[in-house]
């Protein structure tokens, strides 16, 4: 059977001076471990699954039984790269495409 995963969609504030994308996802590993060690962080199975140019959107994948704890540790995640940032998670979906849509909506009122 295969395992069931969760696709977090992420907006960097400010989308400004956002740093790029893999520094973010980075920051978000970091974390996660910080939280709960590097075991649980390989069962989460956390990748970057997609970003856009400008380092300012990123969808993150995950396993479905860990997301609740990637939510946690993105939350935590203030400082990147020497820039204060904010990540807001605009929705969590079980498909990539939906995912990316909500960042797709979230961009056009900038």
């Amino acid at each position: 059977m295969r395992t069931k995963r969760r696709y977090l969609a992420i907006r960097v504030r400010p989308e400004s001076e956002a740093p790029p994308a893999k520094e973010v996802y980075e920051g978000i590993l970091k974390a996660f471990s910080e939280l709960y060690g590097s075991i649980e962080l390989i069962r989460a199975n956390v990748k970057l699954a997609w970003s856009d140019e400008t380092g300012g959107a990123l969808v993150v994948r995950c396993s479905i039984g860990s997301s609740w704890k990637v939510l946690l540790a993105i939350s935590r995640v203030t400082n990147v790269a020497g820039r204060q940032v904010a990540l807001d998670v605009v929705r969590a979906s079980g498909v990539i495409r939906r995912a990316k849509e909500e960042l797709g909506r979230g961009l056009d009122h900038s």
